[in-house]
């Protein structure tokens, strides 16, 4: 039988990674990689779509990129890519919010498809966790992301975007070329974007949906009283 979760999210804004506007997590996250993560467990870095990087003394840095790696549209993820979504925090017209911690950057070198080298302004031996940050999914290079970034997200994550209908809904479906084959786990996850917190609890208790993030405090207490729900803190 299909494995489907039902989601109750908000309401998204603005939905290509760079620029915050309230975008729904579990959509985002399903559908977008990113060079490395911070490991919930551990604090340590995980890779993810880098699978290992060095410093000298932190003013240049070498990431390795995963090989057999696609896009949604079925173009090869390569160091284009990574170049990409670096030099895009630059563009003065995107009002990219990782734009000051990115300005250190002052080239970047691709010698082949799965090595880029970044040349900073000054040592930044942390640099590694800007790579983290959620505004720093990695973008194709070839996409048009103007006229579907909005409408038609793309990845290299393991669901791919289905069908979305604004302010209403988004239905992701099972990545099957997607690089870990272990994964996913799930055939589909469906999205419903709910204005309001209590609105998407009543969701949760009537068994419309599975799961509601970013509950308070209070609606804590309120689930807790209830069989067959638990709140999980990450």
């Amino acid at each position: 039988s299909e494995k489907v979760i039902r989601v109750a999210e908000q309401v998204p804004g603005l939905i290509t990674p760079g620029v915050w506007d309230g975008q729904a997590f579990s959509m985002n996250s399903s559908v977008y990689e990113y060079l490395v993560e911070i490991n919930a467990e551990t604090g340590e870095i995980d890779p993810v779509l880098a699978t290992s990087w060095s410093t000298d003394d932190g003013s240049t840095w070498e990431f390795s990129l995963r090989e057999n790696v696609s896009w949604h549209d079925g173009t090869p993820f390569t160091s284009a890519d990574v170049k990409f979504t670096i030099e895009r925090t630059q563009d003065p017209a995107l009002g990219h919010l990782k734009r000051q911690d990115f300005a250190v950057v002052s080239s970047i070198e691709t010698p082949d498809d799965h090595t880029v080298i970044l040349h900073l302004h000054e040592p930044r031996p942390t640099f590694v966790y800007q790579m983290t940050d959620y505004n720093m999914a990695i973008l194709s290079s070839t996409y048009d992301y103007a006229s579907l970034g909005e409408s038609r997200p793309m990845g290299t994550g393991p669901f791919k975007m289905q069908q979305m209908i604004p302010k209403e809904s988004a239905a992701l479906v099972k990545n099957t070329e997607y690089w870990d084959p272990s994964l996913p786990l799930l055939d589909r996850i469906l999205i419903y974007f709910v204005a309001d917190i209590d609105a998407s609890v009543s969701m949760l208790e009537d068994n419309r949906v599975d799961v509601v993030p970013f509950v308070t405090p209070s609606i804590k207490n309120r689930l807790d009283q209830l069989d067959g729900i638990s709140v999980i803190s990450p």
